[in-house]
């Protein structure tokens, strides 16, 4: 194992935002998503100046800036409109998974092109997910999945099972390490079920649910937050 102070902060992060997706997804929607949205314009990002400049994988300043940027805009845009934050959740799930499963099949050509094609599945993810208008069961499978993705992934970054290059093929990625490999996808397939599981079990007939029509996060405008909407 290769512990390092970057991979513990990166992987202690990714573990927090994972776990509060998986467990309680649905009753803090309008909160976490804005937080998914940071983690997903941060790998964006970072991973774009990688490919621009030819770096390792936030191996220099501007990687960290590019994510940090990419980061914040995401986080701020998927705070402020609900139906953006909505698609934003498909997006990452469907863009994670792309540039994963690019990774396992051994996709050895250009990684801009993987950043691409990864970019086009997450867009047809995000408009289904607008498509489908969120009904509960695909808020709580979604965030399920994407919380589960985040917090195996990040526990193998803190323990140093991977090295933090491997974000360079994103969350997903990070499975195709032979260090992790299939015990990392039965551990997020394990984790994922659970979170659902449990998120349903939780539901109370009390649960706020947002109307389709509503564009703006109704915390923004509720003195109450979210749970007022």
């Amino acid at each position: 194992m290769d512990i390092t102070l970057e991979g513990v902060l990166i992987g202690a992060l990714a573990i927090a935002i994972g776990l509060a997706l998986v467990f309680r997804g649905f009753k803090l929607f309008l909160l976490l998503l804005p937080l998914l949205g940071f983690v997903g314009g941060f790998l964006l990002g970072a991973g774009l100046v990688e490919y621009l400049f030819d770096d390792g994988f936030l191996a220099t300043l501007a990687g960290w800036v590019g994510g940090f940027i990419f980061g914040v805009v995401m986080a701020l845009l998927s705070y402020l409109y609900y139906w953006l934050a909505v698609g934003v959740l498909g997006g990452f799930i469907g863009y994670q998974l792309t540039l994963g499963l690019l990774a396992w099949i051994g996709f050895n050509e250009s990684g801009l092109l993987s950043m691409l094609i990864a970019f086009l599945v997450a867009l047809g993810f995000g408009v289904a997910f607008l498509l489908l208008r969120m009904p509960t069961v695909l808020a709580i499978v979604g965030t399920a999945i994407a919380g589960a993705g985040l917090s195996v992934a990040g526990l193998a970054l803190a323990l140093g099972l991977v090295p933090r290059g491997g974000l360079t093929d994103g969350v997903m990625g990070i499975y195709s390490s032979e260090e992790l490999g299939w015990l990392g996808v039965l551990a997020l397939v394990v984790l994922a079920l659970g979170g659902m599981v449990l998120q349903a079990r939780s539901m109370t007939p009390d649960d706020g649910v947002i109307s389709p029509d509503q564009f703006r996060n109704p915390g923004v405008d509720s003195p109450g937050g979210p749970a007022a909407a």
